[in-house]
């Protein structure tokens, strides 16, 4: 059966633009957003126990809600941990995404999501780009719009070094190196080669 939609996925490191590129095919392009790092935010207390008995009751905030920050700077610091981690919540989000995919009325869909490989989401995707900016300026944009430490910031990417050394199943790559509007002209290309 025919897919009801058509979907490019979006990957790259943090702070590189995924959800710029994405915005911009929102705003320019009329497509729906699916943002996984949302939808991962948004089951964890649905997992909640799953991931306390992996973690104990220590990654907990005073409210009773896991604390991301305090499970991110467990998982980050931790290759082991950050895997039981992606294989209790990878499943639950991929699901999650095929749900919204289902009720989403929209035709055009764009999937924002860095482990969209590791989730086996790309069986979604029509078209996968990734989006690649200088380390320089992923660490300048991640302090500026998460609030990260360059510590932290160092230790995600050497974790994402590797992710995306395969290039093979990329079919387009946006550089994000520069203004927004070279952004937007690599889209509209890229959108009048695939339309």
């Amino acid at each position: 059966m025919p897919r009801k939609y058509f979907m490019i996925g979006i990957v790259g490191k943090a702070g590189s633009g995924k959800s710029t590129v994405a915005r911009i095919l929102s705003e320019n392009y009329d497509f729906a957003i699916i943002d996984a790092d949302k939808i991962g935010h948004s089951i964890l207390e649905e997992i909640k126990e799953l991931i306390l008995k992996q973690f104990g009751h220590d990654i907990l905030s005073n409210n009773g809600k896991i604390d991301r920050n305090i499970l991110g700077n467990i998982v980050f610091k931790d290759s082991e941990k950050l895997k039981i981690l992606n294989s209790i919540i990878h499943p639950e989000i991929k699901k999650k995404i095929s749900q919204v995919i289902e009720i989403t009325p929209e035709k055009l869909l764009v999937l924002d999501a860095a482990l969209l490989f590791e989730m086996g989401c790309d069986e979604f995707c029509d078209y996968i780009t990734l989006v690649e900016a200088p380390e320089k300026q992923i660490i300048e944009r991640l302090k500026k719009s998460r609030g990260w430490d360059e510590d932290k910031i160092l230790s995600i990417l050497k974790i994402q070094e590797n992710l995306y050394q395969n290039k093979s199943k990329i079919d387009y790559i946006f550089f994000n190196n520069s203004d927004e509007e070279k952004l937007k002209k690599q889209i509209e290309f890229f959108i009048n080669t695939v339309f």
